[in-house]
């Protein structure tokens, strides 16, 4: 799944223009990743950016479709990842899609239904992504949630990483534009970790000493069907 920009303004708060995901199957090697033919010690970690002035939309990211579901994070019947989380964020991964469930008084990743032994939302958070943008400074991560979680639900999850907050992608705390903000002042704010949940529980939740912001997926983004 890659990220590309998409030229009509969605609707929410502020009008930055959708990204649009143009869905394929598993998990793409992706052309911002260094090529192979290069020697082993000039890579530079995949994937690199040299401009960063552009807006966020404008870039293509690599987006991996059910990321969990890798033989190690969350073992099911079949699998769409061959790495676990943080290894595809190792690997230039920079779009995760998870889908998530209220099971055994927490807020799981699994897929359709739990067995209340799934690892949680918070761990995914605190273990794999908070940690890696903490070491790549220049990463910005995407966070796609299938929820079938109340907001209450959510909120009591997100409570549990209270590094959490602040550290969200806030379309409040930008000026209105037609544009999404460069890449370069997304990173200088820290705000980079976006959150779109596809169903109901987007909203803003006060985790901590702020705030965490999960976005409206159908306003900020277009899909193509996903058999394309």
């Amino acid at each position: 799944i890659l990220w590309a920009p998409h030229p009509k303004d969605w609707n929410m708060r502020h009008p930055f223009r959708r990204i649009c995901l143009l869905a394929l199957a598993g998990l793409l090697v992706s052309a911002a990743q260094e090529s192979t033919a290069r020697p082993a010690h000039s890579r530079r970690p995949a994937p690199y950016i040299v401009d960063t002035s552009r807006p966020f939309n404008q870039y293509t990211w690599i987006t991996a479709h059910n990321a969990f579901s890798n033989g190690s994070d969350y073992r099911f019947w079949y699998q769409n990842q061959s790495h676990s989380v943080g290894e595809q964020l190792q690997a230039g991964v920079r779009g995760l899609m998870l889908d998530i469930y209220e099971s055994n008084g927490a807020v799981r990743v699994c897929h359709s239904s739990c067995g209340g032994i799934e690892k949680r939302l918070s761990s995914y958070l605190s273990e794999d992504i908070l940690p890696f943008l903490s070491s790549h400074k220049g990463a910005v991560i995407t966070v796609f949630l299938e929820d079938y979680v109340s907001q209450a639900s959510l909120q009591a999850e997100l409570a549990r990483v209270p590094e959490l907050a602040g550290k969200t992608f806030s379309p409040d705390s930008w000026p209105a534009s037609q544009d999404w903000p460069t890449l370069r002042d997304m990173r200088e704010a820290n705000q980079r970790l976006l959150i779109f949940a596809l169903n109901g529980a987007a909203g803003t939740y006060r985790v901590g000493s702020g705030n965490v912001e999960v976005m409206r997926q159908e306003s900020g983004t277009v899909e193509n069907y996903w058999s394309l």
